[in-house]
Parts: structure tokens; sequence; C-alpha cells
């Protein structure tokens, strides 16, 4: 039997809303149907089970720009199936994958996967360079952005975000020369993400307890 070792090159661009965050998400959805060449554009709606599949499928039919997607594909991920969930409903710790279909990746196993944050535009499409640069991601590896300095530490990060001092200072937390990453914008391949999403379950058990903020979603991937 032959057995395709071509690596996965098909690039996702993957990006995920609430229903109250609909229309601060408008820009950024025109924007990746007009200017996105990647091999697939996936829009996740995260909804609680209280709502009706139906009554969502009407928020979109009335929304102005539905009409004009040509580029994008909407999907629908009930909060219910994901673990660890956060209290904004953000699910950038790989739980999008249950979102992002096979078809999405022209049959490749492990694409590349870019999932964003809604605010922000997209500007152009990748260059090829950046495609290249893109393609040559390993198992592994992930593309992410420095948060407010090089040299930001999770301990930092921990204090702004109000954690237990006892934490904080406890001595058998190493989070001192750790730094924190601005986890908005990542780029990986989709067994790193399956990866993360599984580490990061167990960790939210771990770390969790000691945040209020919802940015303690950033934090623990980071850690």
């Amino acid at each position: 039997m032959l057995v395709n070792m071509k690596k996965s090159n098909s690039i996702i661009l993957a990006t995920a809303i609430t229903p109250n965050y609909l229309c601060k998400a408008t820009d950024f959805i025109r924007s990746i149907d007009k200017n996105s060449n990647c091999d697939a554009n996936v829009v996740i709606l995260v909804f609680s089970p209280s709502f009706l599949i139906a009554e969502l499928l009407e928020i979109f039919k009335s929304l102005s720009f539905a009409r004009s997607f040509k580029k994008i594909k909407l999907r629908l991920l009930n909060n219910s199936r994901v673990l660890a969930r956060n209290s904004n409903n953000c699910i950038q710790h790989g739980a999008f994958l249950g979102a992002v279909k096979s078809n999405d990746s022209l049959g490749d196993v492990d694409p590349i996967i870019i999932f964003t944050d809604v605010d922000i535009v997209m500007q152009r499409g990748l260059s090829k360079e950046e495609e290249a640069i893109l393609k040559k991601l390993e198992k592994g590896d992930v593309y992410v952005g420095i948060n407010e300095s090089e040299n930001e530490t999770l301990e930092d990060e921990a204090v702004k975000l109000g954690a237990d001092q006892s934490f904080i200072k406890n001595p058998k937390v190493e989070i001192k020369g750790k730094r924190i990453f601005n986890t908005g914008v990542m780029v990986a391949r989709k067994s790193t993400f399956k990866k993360l999403y599984d580490i990061y379950a167990n960790e939210h058990q771990v770390w969790g307890s000691h945040f209020k903020h919802y940015a303690k979603q950033q934090w623990i991937i980071s850690m």
C-alpha cells in the first residue's frame, strides 16, 4: 500500500464569535471575504444550549453582509461540547477544532490553521513568502506574538489579572522567568492545536481557580 508522506500544506483561517459579538465582528468578516487567499475560511458561532439553532440561523440571515459571503464557511459550535470552557466562550485553546471539518483542508490530514480573535481587520492576503514560511511549520511549532513586551512574564500578567496572592508568591509555582504571549493570533498545525487542547484541559484544572478574569485563558496557554 502506498502512503502519501508529503507534508500537509493547506492553510485554514478560523475565527469564532458569540451571538452578542456578531455586530463587532462585521468588519473582520467582510475583510476575510474580500482579502483572504487561504484554502478555507471558517467563522464559528459559539452558542449556548439555551439558544435554538433556528434562532441563531435567523441571526445570520438578518445580517446585511451575509448575502455577500463567497469565501466564508459559517459553522455552529455548542459550548456545552467545549472542554475547560472559558467565561467569555473564547475557544482559542483548541476547542474550535470541533467546527473545522476534514473537507476544509482539501484532504490534508494535518493542515496549518491560523486562529484569530475578531477585533482585527485583514488588510491583504498572505504573500508567497509568508505562505512558504507557514508551510515549514512542524508538529509542535506555534507562531504567536509577544504580549505587551518581550520582557513581560507570567508573574507580571498574573498580578495584572488579579490572581490569588498566595498563588503568585508560592515558590513552587515557577512563573517568574516564563514569558507571557499574546494568543489573539496563533498559527500551528491541526495536530499541534489538538495537543494544546488536551494539555489545556488538564492545566485549566490546576491553574484556572486562581484567576477570575477571562484572560486567564491566555495565561494558561502560555504556561
